[in-house]
Protein backbone atom coordinates (compact mmCIF):
# COMPACT_ATOMS: atom_id res chain seq x y z
CA UNK A 1 0.00 0.00 0.00
CA UNK A 2 2.61 2.27 0.68
CA UNK A 3 3.94 1.98 -2.68
CA UNK A 4 1.27 2.78 -4.47
CA UNK A 5 1.28 6.08 -2.77
CA UNK A 6 4.18 6.76 -3.37
CA UNK A 7 4.16 5.78 -7.06
CA UNK A 8 0.64 7.80 -7.10
CA UNK A 9 2.40 10.80 -5.31
CA UNK A 10 5.51 9.87 -8.29
CA UNK A 11 3.36 10.51 -10.82
CA UNK A 12 1.25 13.49 -9.88
CA UNK A 13 4.32 14.61 -9.49
CA UNK A 14 3.12 16.43 -5.91
CA UNK A 15 5.99 16.80 -2.80
CA UNK A 16 5.34 16.32 0.52
CA UNK A 17 5.61 20.19 0.86
CA UNK A 18 2.94 20.68 -1.80
CA UNK A 19 0.56 18.11 0.10
CA UNK A 20 1.37 19.83 3.72
CA UNK A 21 0.84 23.26 1.93
CA UNK A 22 -2.74 21.96 0.64
CA UNK A 23 -3.53 21.05 3.92
CA UNK A 24 -2.94 24.55 5.45
CA UNK A 25 -5.17 26.22 2.59
CA UNK A 26 -8.24 23.85 3.24
CA UNK A 27 -11.01 25.61 4.00
CA UNK A 28 -13.10 24.48 6.54
CA UNK A 29 -16.22 24.58 5.03
CA UNK A 30 -19.74 25.37 6.77
CA UNK A 31 -23.32 26.39 6.14
CA UNK A 32 -23.77 30.06 5.70
CA UNK A 33 -20.09 30.67 5.27
CA UNK A 34 -18.22 33.62 3.13
CA UNK A 35 -15.91 32.08 0.34
CA UNK A 36 -13.54 33.54 -2.17
CA UNK A 37 -12.68 31.02 -5.25
CA UNK A 38 -11.09 31.39 -8.23
CA UNK A 39 -13.14 30.24 -11.45
CA UNK A 40 -12.37 27.43 -13.24
CA UNK A 41 -14.90 26.37 -15.79
CA UNK A 42 -18.27 27.26 -17.30
CA UNK A 43 -21.12 25.87 -18.46
CA UNK A 44 -24.71 25.85 -18.96
CA UNK A 45 -25.39 24.55 -15.18
CA UNK A 46 -23.03 26.97 -13.71
CA UNK A 47 -19.76 27.93 -12.76
CA UNK A 48 -17.47 26.01 -10.87
CA UNK A 49 -15.09 27.86 -8.69
CA UNK A 50 -11.44 26.61 -6.85
CA UNK A 51 -11.89 27.69 -3.08
CA UNK A 52 -8.47 26.32 -2.06
CA UNK A 53 -7.57 22.81 -0.59
CA UNK A 54 -8.06 21.04 -3.28
CA UNK A 55 -11.63 21.58 -2.98
CA UNK A 56 -14.08 22.75 -5.92
CA UNK A 57 -17.48 24.24 -5.46
CA UNK A 58 -20.02 25.38 -7.66
CA UNK A 59 -22.41 27.82 -8.24
CA UNK A 60 -25.44 26.72 -10.25
CA UNK A 61 -27.41 28.81 -12.32
CA UNK A 62 -30.05 29.89 -10.20
CA UNK A 63 -27.87 31.29 -7.54
CA UNK A 64 -26.72 33.96 -10.02
CA UNK A 65 -28.27 37.20 -10.55
CA UNK A 66 -31.33 37.18 -13.47
CA UNK A 67 -28.11 39.38 -15.54
CA UNK A 68 -25.38 36.85 -15.17
CA UNK A 69 -27.70 33.27 -15.91
CA UNK A 70 -28.42 35.22 -19.16
CA UNK A 71 -25.46 34.64 -20.65
CA UNK A 72 -22.67 33.20 -18.55
CA UNK A 73 -19.65 33.44 -21.15
CA UNK A 74 -20.20 37.23 -21.22
CA UNK A 75 -20.28 37.88 -17.07
CA UNK A 76 -17.47 35.01 -16.17
CA UNK A 77 -14.15 34.89 -17.43
CA UNK A 78 -11.43 31.10 -16.62
CA UNK A 79 -9.45 32.86 -13.82
CA UNK A 80 -11.51 35.16 -12.60
CA UNK A 81 -12.25 36.25 -8.85
CA UNK A 82 -15.49 35.53 -6.81
CA UNK A 83 -16.89 35.33 -3.78
CA UNK A 84 -19.88 33.10 -2.74
CA UNK A 85 -22.09 31.77 0.35
CA UNK A 86 -21.90 28.33 1.11
CA UNK A 87 -26.19 26.89 1.14
CA UNK A 88 -25.02 23.13 0.71
CA UNK A 89 -21.85 21.46 2.14
CA UNK A 90 -20.75 17.82 2.39
CA UNK A 91 -23.64 16.52 0.39
CA UNK A 92 -23.47 14.15 -2.51
CA UNK A 93 -23.46 17.49 -4.85
CA UNK A 94 -20.60 18.32 -3.24
CA UNK A 95 -20.18 21.72 -2.16
CA UNK A 96 -23.14 24.26 -3.57
CA UNK A 97 -22.45 28.23 -3.00
CA UNK A 98 -25.03 31.07 -3.42
CA UNK A 99 -23.19 34.19 -5.12
CA UNK A 100 -26.46 35.73 -5.69
CA UNK A 101 -27.29 35.91 -1.70
CA UNK A 102 -24.00 37.17 -1.39
CA UNK A 103 -24.08 40.17 -4.13
CA UNK A 104 -27.66 40.91 -2.23
CA UNK A 105 -25.78 41.97 1.00
CA UNK A 106 -23.16 43.96 -0.94
CA UNK A 107 -25.58 45.51 -2.89
CA UNK A 108 -27.84 46.54 -0.32
CA UNK A 109 -25.39 48.57 1.39
CA UNK A 110 -24.08 50.02 -1.52
CA UNK A 111 -28.12 51.37 -2.02
CA UNK A 112 -27.78 52.40 1.14
CA UNK A 113 -24.99 54.44 0.28
CA UNK A 114 -26.62 56.08 -2.31
CA UNK A 115 -29.62 57.10 -0.44
CA UNK A 116 -27.45 58.55 2.06
CA UNK A 117 -25.24 61.04 -0.50
CA UNK A 118 -28.30 61.22 -2.32
CA UNK A 119 -26.79 59.81 -5.43
CA UNK A 120 -28.81 59.63 -8.60
CA UNK A 121 -29.30 56.07 -10.15
CA UNK A 122 -30.12 54.76 -13.41
CA UNK A 123 -32.36 51.61 -13.44
CA UNK A 124 -34.46 49.77 -15.81
CA UNK A 125 -38.17 49.08 -15.08
CA UNK A 126 -39.43 45.64 -15.18
CA UNK A 127 -42.74 45.81 -14.90
CA UNK A 128 -46.10 48.02 -13.96
CA UNK A 129 -48.73 47.29 -11.55
CA UNK A 130 -51.92 49.55 -10.40
CA UNK A 131 -49.70 51.94 -8.12
CA UNK A 132 -46.55 52.66 -10.20
CA UNK A 133 -43.28 50.77 -11.69
CA UNK A 134 -41.33 48.24 -10.46
CA UNK A 135 -37.53 48.97 -10.98
CA UNK A 136 -34.47 46.58 -10.90
CA UNK A 137 -32.15 48.26 -8.84
CA UNK A 138 -28.52 46.67 -8.69
CA UNK A 139 -30.81 43.22 -8.17
CA UNK A 140 -33.14 44.69 -5.88
CA UNK A 141 -36.90 45.56 -6.60
CA UNK A 142 -37.82 48.90 -5.83
CA UNK A 143 -40.96 50.83 -6.35
CA UNK A 144 -41.75 54.22 -8.10
CA UNK A 145 -45.27 55.18 -7.38
CA UNK A 146 -47.15 56.68 -10.48
CA UNK A 147 -47.10 60.19 -8.71
CA UNK A 148 -43.17 60.02 -8.44
CA UNK A 149 -43.15 59.14 -12.59
CA UNK A 150 -42.48 62.37 -14.63
CA UNK A 151 -44.15 62.15 -18.09
CA UNK A 152 -47.83 61.59 -19.27
CA UNK A 153 -49.49 58.16 -19.37
CA UNK A 154 -50.60 56.59 -22.39
CA UNK A 155 -54.44 56.05 -22.30
CA UNK A 156 -56.24 52.38 -22.62
CA UNK A 157 -59.83 51.60 -22.98
CA UNK A 158 -61.45 49.09 -20.96
CA UNK A 159 -65.01 48.04 -21.31
CA UNK A 160 -66.00 46.88 -17.71
CA UNK A 161 -69.58 45.52 -16.72
CA UNK A 162 -70.77 46.83 -20.47
CA UNK A 163 -69.29 50.65 -20.00
CA UNK A 164 -65.92 52.32 -21.89
CA UNK A 165 -63.25 53.54 -19.32
CA UNK A 166 -60.37 54.85 -20.00
CA UNK A 167 -57.63 54.01 -17.38
CA UNK A 168 -53.79 55.84 -16.85
CA UNK A 169 -51.17 53.38 -18.41
CA UNK A 170 -47.49 53.10 -17.52
CA UNK A 171 -46.53 50.67 -19.79
CA UNK A 172 -44.84 52.42 -22.26
CA UNK A 173 -41.79 52.46 -19.55
CA UNK A 174 -41.26 48.66 -19.16
CA UNK A 175 -37.70 47.97 -20.61
CA UNK A 176 -36.85 51.71 -20.64
CA UNK A 177 -33.62 53.06 -18.44
CA UNK A 178 -35.03 55.67 -16.43
CA UNK A 179 -33.24 57.92 -13.67
CA UNK A 180 -34.02 58.19 -9.90
CA UNK A 181 -33.76 59.42 -6.53
CA UNK A 182 -33.67 57.23 -3.59
CA UNK A 183 -36.45 58.35 -1.34
CA UNK A 184 -36.42 56.03 1.45
CA UNK A 185 -35.10 52.43 2.21
CA UNK A 186 -36.32 49.93 4.81
CA UNK A 187 -33.88 46.81 4.91
CA UNK A 188 -36.32 44.67 7.31
CA UNK A 189 -39.11 45.00 4.62
CA UNK A 190 -37.12 45.31 1.79
CA UNK A 191 -38.87 48.39 0.63
CA UNK A 192 -36.94 50.57 -1.67
CA UNK A 193 -38.90 53.44 -2.41
CA UNK A 194 -37.85 55.90 -5.76
CA UNK A 195 -38.44 59.39 -7.53
CA UNK A 196 -38.35 59.73 -11.13
CA UNK A 197 -40.20 62.82 -11.24
CA UNK A 198 -37.52 64.62 -8.78
CA UNK A 199 -34.77 63.90 -11.07
CA UNK A 200 -36.25 65.34 -13.64
CA UNK A 201 -37.81 68.41 -12.24
CA UNK A 202 -34.28 69.01 -10.81
CA UNK A 203 -32.64 68.47 -14.38
CA UNK A 204 -35.14 70.61 -16.20
CA UNK A 205 -34.43 73.85 -13.36
CA UNK A 206 -30.04 73.30 -14.03
CA UNK A 207 -30.99 73.10 -17.66
CA UNK A 208 -33.60 76.39 -17.28
CA UNK A 209 -30.98 78.25 -15.61
CA UNK A 210 -27.98 77.46 -17.93
CA UNK A 211 -30.34 78.17 -20.64
CA UNK A 212 -31.37 81.72 -19.64
CA UNK A 213 -28.14 82.38 -18.71
CA UNK A 214 -26.73 81.96 -22.21
CA UNK A 215 -29.05 83.51 -24.01
CA UNK A 216 -29.43 87.42 -24.68
CA UNK A 217 -31.05 89.95 -27.19
CA UNK A 218 -29.14 90.41 -30.13
CA UNK A 219 -27.91 86.66 -30.28
CA UNK A 220 -27.77 84.84 -33.18
CA UNK A 221 -28.54 80.92 -32.44
CA UNK A 222 -29.15 77.70 -34.66
CA UNK A 223 -33.28 76.66 -34.09
CA UNK A 224 -35.52 73.98 -35.59
CA UNK A 225 -38.76 74.96 -37.02
CA UNK A 226 -41.09 72.91 -34.60
CA UNK A 227 -44.66 73.85 -36.12
CA UNK A 228 -46.22 76.97 -37.95
CA UNK A 229 -48.93 79.22 -37.73
CA UNK A 230 -50.85 81.54 -39.55
CA UNK A 231 -49.42 84.47 -37.66
CA UNK A 232 -45.50 82.80 -37.74
CA UNK A 233 -43.79 79.86 -36.47
CA UNK A 234 -42.02 78.69 -33.06
CA UNK A 235 -38.69 77.24 -33.07
CA UNK A 236 -36.75 75.51 -30.77
CA UNK A 237 -34.24 76.69 -29.15
CA UNK A 238 -33.30 73.24 -27.64
CA UNK A 239 -35.46 70.78 -25.67
CA UNK A 240 -37.12 72.35 -23.52
CA UNK A 241 -37.24 76.56 -25.14
CA UNK A 242 -39.26 77.68 -28.05
CA UNK A 243 -39.03 80.99 -29.48
CA UNK A 244 -41.94 82.85 -31.97
CA UNK A 245 -41.11 84.15 -35.10
CA UNK A 246 -43.00 86.42 -36.53
CA UNK A 247 -44.21 86.16 -40.32
CA UNK A 248 -43.01 90.13 -40.08
CA UNK A 249 -39.76 89.05 -39.52
CA UNK A 250 -39.39 86.11 -41.93
CA UNK A 251 -38.88 88.41 -44.62
CA UNK A 252 -38.01 91.60 -46.13
CA UNK A 253 -40.53 90.56 -48.81
CA UNK A 254 -44.44 90.53 -48.09
CA UNK A 255 -45.50 87.16 -47.39
CA UNK A 256 -48.88 86.01 -46.86
CA UNK A 257 -48.13 82.58 -45.48
CA UNK A 258 -45.16 81.40 -43.36
CA UNK A 259 -45.19 78.01 -45.38
CA UNK A 260 -43.95 80.47 -48.38
CA UNK A 261 -40.42 80.79 -46.45
CA UNK A 262 -40.54 77.89 -44.02
CA UNK A 263 -40.71 74.31 -43.40
CA UNK A 264 -41.22 72.16 -40.24
CA UNK A 265 -37.68 70.22 -39.27
CA UNK A 266 -36.17 73.32 -40.83
CA UNK A 267 -32.64 73.70 -39.10
CA UNK A 268 -32.26 77.64 -39.87
CA UNK A 269 -30.34 80.87 -38.25
CA UNK A 270 -32.37 83.42 -35.88
CA UNK A 271 -31.87 86.76 -34.25
CA UNK A 272 -32.44 86.93 -30.58
CA UNK A 273 -34.97 90.33 -30.81
CA UNK A 274 -35.78 90.15 -27.22
CA UNK A 275 -35.55 87.36 -24.48
CA UNK A 276 -38.01 87.64 -21.50
CA UNK A 277 -37.36 85.25 -18.44
CA UNK A 278 -39.90 86.77 -16.31
CA UNK A 279 -42.48 86.27 -19.07
CA UNK A 280 -41.17 82.98 -20.50
CA UNK A 281 -41.02 84.61 -24.19
CA UNK A 282 -38.73 84.74 -26.48
CA UNK A 283 -39.00 86.69 -29.85
CA UNK A 284 -37.27 86.17 -32.95
CA UNK A 285 -36.13 87.30 -36.38
CA UNK A 286 -35.07 85.92 -39.59
CA UNK A 287 -34.72 88.83 -41.30
CA UNK A 288 -32.26 90.75 -39.32
CA UNK A 289 -29.63 88.25 -40.28
CA UNK A 290 -30.57 88.88 -43.70
CA UNK A 291 -28.76 91.94 -45.99
CA UNK A 292 -30.94 95.04 -45.10
CA UNK A 293 -32.35 95.97 -49.04
CA UNK A 294 -33.06 99.60 -47.58
CA UNK A 295 -29.49 100.09 -47.53
CA UNK A 296 -28.88 100.42 -51.47
CA UNK A 297 -32.18 102.01 -51.58
CA UNK A 298 -30.90 106.14 -51.19
CA UNK A 299 -28.25 105.06 -53.70
CA UNK A 300 -30.69 103.31 -56.13
CA UNK A 301 -33.61 106.26 -56.09
CA UNK A 302 -32.21 109.26 -55.54
CA UNK A 303 -34.43 112.21 -55.07
CA UNK A 304 -35.66 113.56 -58.15
CA UNK A 305 -34.67 110.22 -60.36
CA UNK A 306 -37.80 109.09 -62.50
CA UNK A 307 -38.62 105.13 -63.16
CA UNK A 308 -41.24 102.62 -63.98
CA UNK A 309 -42.51 100.70 -61.03
CA UNK A 310 -45.67 98.66 -60.80
CA UNK A 311 -48.48 98.96 -58.52
CA UNK A 312 -48.63 96.37 -55.59
CA UNK A 313 -51.39 97.80 -53.47
CA UNK A 314 -53.55 100.25 -53.18
CA UNK A 315 -55.40 101.61 -50.05
CA UNK A 316 -58.01 104.57 -50.42
CA UNK A 317 -55.39 107.56 -49.35
CA UNK A 318 -52.43 106.16 -50.55
CA UNK A 319 -51.02 103.20 -53.47
CA UNK A 320 -47.83 101.67 -53.23
CA UNK A 321 -44.96 100.90 -55.74
CA UNK A 322 -42.62 98.01 -55.76
CA UNK A 323 -38.67 99.18 -55.32
CA UNK A 324 -37.44 95.53 -55.33
CA UNK A 325 -36.48 92.83 -52.27
CA UNK A 326 -39.51 93.48 -50.11
CA UNK A 327 -39.15 97.56 -49.97
CA UNK A 328 -42.37 99.43 -50.99
CA UNK A 329 -42.56 103.27 -52.00
CA UNK A 330 -45.59 105.35 -51.40
CA UNK A 331 -47.51 108.03 -53.61
CA UNK A 332 -49.89 109.81 -51.17
CA UNK A 333 -53.13 111.00 -52.76
CA UNK A 334 -52.12 114.70 -52.85
CA UNK A 335 -49.53 113.36 -55.71
CA UNK A 336 -51.97 110.94 -57.64
CA UNK A 337 -53.02 113.59 -59.95
CA UNK A 338 -53.04 117.35 -60.49
CA UNK A 339 -56.49 116.81 -60.60
CA UNK A 340 -58.34 116.53 -57.73
CA UNK A 341 -59.25 113.03 -57.33
CA UNK A 342 -61.05 111.37 -54.08
CA UNK A 343 -59.54 107.82 -53.81
CA UNK A 344 -56.73 106.32 -55.24
CA UNK A 345 -58.44 103.23 -56.95
CA UNK A 346 -60.04 106.30 -59.19
CA UNK A 347 -56.66 106.08 -60.94
CA UNK A 348 -54.86 102.93 -60.77
CA UNK A 349 -55.13 99.59 -59.57
CA UNK A 350 -52.78 96.31 -57.78
CA UNK A 351 -50.51 95.59 -61.38
CA UNK A 352 -50.19 98.81 -63.18
CA UNK A 353 -47.06 99.98 -64.23
CA UNK A 354 -46.69 103.56 -63.71
CA UNK A 355 -44.07 106.56 -64.07
CA UNK A 356 -43.28 107.88 -60.93
CA UNK A 357 -40.72 110.82 -59.58
CA UNK A 358 -38.46 110.64 -56.55
CA UNK A 359 -39.56 112.72 -54.13
CA UNK A 360 -37.87 111.91 -50.58
CA UNK A 361 -36.09 109.17 -49.36
CA UNK A 362 -35.49 108.73 -45.74
CA UNK A 363 -33.31 105.32 -44.42
CA UNK A 364 -33.66 105.87 -41.27
CA UNK A 365 -37.55 106.11 -41.52
CA UNK A 366 -37.41 103.73 -44.04
CA UNK A 367 -39.56 105.74 -46.34
CA UNK A 368 -39.43 106.72 -50.34
CA UNK A 369 -42.16 109.25 -51.20
CA UNK A 370 -43.00 109.11 -55.01
CA UNK A 371 -45.13 111.64 -57.45
CA UNK A 372 -47.15 111.23 -60.63
CA UNK A 373 -48.19 114.27 -60.39
CA UNK A 374 -44.74 115.61 -61.08
CA UNK A 375 -44.36 113.57 -63.69
CA UNK A 376 -47.69 115.23 -64.92
CA UNK A 377 -46.53 118.79 -63.96
CA UNK A 378 -43.51 117.91 -65.72
CA UNK A 379 -45.07 117.07 -68.98
CA UNK A 380 -47.59 120.08 -68.63
CA UNK A 381 -44.79 122.52 -68.15
CA UNK A 382 -42.24 121.02 -71.05
CA UNK A 383 -45.92 121.12 -73.24
CA UNK A 384 -46.00 124.80 -72.52
CA UNK A 385 -42.52 125.36 -73.00
CA UNK A 386 -42.74 124.08 -76.20
CA UNK A 387 -45.64 125.77 -77.43
CA UNK A 388 -44.07 129.39 -75.78
CA UNK A 389 -41.14 128.48 -78.18
CA UNK A 390 -43.72 128.08 -81.11
CA UNK A 391 -45.26 131.27 -80.56
CA UNK A 392 -42.30 133.34 -80.35
CA UNK A 393 -41.27 131.59 -83.59
CA UNK A 394 -44.50 132.38 -84.88
CA UNK A 395 -44.29 136.35 -83.65
CA UNK A 396 -40.88 136.34 -85.28
CA UNK A 397 -42.37 135.61 -88.53
CA UNK A 398 -45.26 137.88 -88.70
CA UNK A 399 -43.34 140.69 -86.94
CA UNK A 400 -40.44 140.91 -89.55
CA UNK A 401 -39.84 144.12 -91.89
CA UNK A 402 -37.37 145.12 -94.35
CA UNK A 403 -36.40 148.45 -93.65
CA UNK A 404 -35.48 149.38 -97.72
CA UNK A 405 -38.97 148.39 -98.51
CA UNK A 406 -40.65 150.46 -95.84
CA UNK A 407 -38.74 153.65 -96.46
CA UNK A 408 -38.58 153.25 -100.32
CA UNK A 409 -41.76 154.49 -101.70
CA UNK A 410 -41.14 157.32 -98.95
CA UNK A 411 -37.83 158.44 -100.33
CA UNK A 412 -38.84 157.87 -104.02
CA UNK A 413 -41.75 160.03 -103.24
CA UNK A 414 -39.47 162.56 -101.86
CA UNK A 415 -36.59 162.66 -104.70
CA UNK A 416 -39.64 162.96 -107.05
CA UNK A 417 -40.83 165.83 -105.46
CA UNK A 418 -37.39 167.63 -105.39
CA UNK A 419 -36.95 166.75 -109.40
CA UNK A 420 -40.46 168.90 -110.02
CA UNK A 421 -39.28 171.90 -107.65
Amino acid sequence: MSDTVDNSIRDDNITMDQVMADMDNAQEIYQGKIVEGTVVKIDKDGVMVDIGGKSEAKIPVDQLSAKEAENLEEAFKIGDEVKARVIQAGSKDGIILSKKSIDYELRWDEIQKLYEEKQIVSAVVKEVNKGGLKVDLLGHTAFCPNSQVWGKPDKKKYNINGREVEVASYDKFVGETLEFEIKDIDKNKHNIILSNRDVVRKQKEKERKAFWKGIYEGQTRTGVVKSLTNFGAFVSLDKNYDGLLHISEMSWNKINSPKEVLSVGDEIQVYVKSADQKQNKISLSLKEILPDPWNDIPEKYPVDSVFEGKITRVAQKAAFVDLGNGVEGIIPISEMSVNRINVCGDMVKPGDTVTVKVIYVSNEERKVTLSMKQIELAKIEKEEEAAYEEYQKEQESTSSFNIGEYFGDELKSDAENNSAE
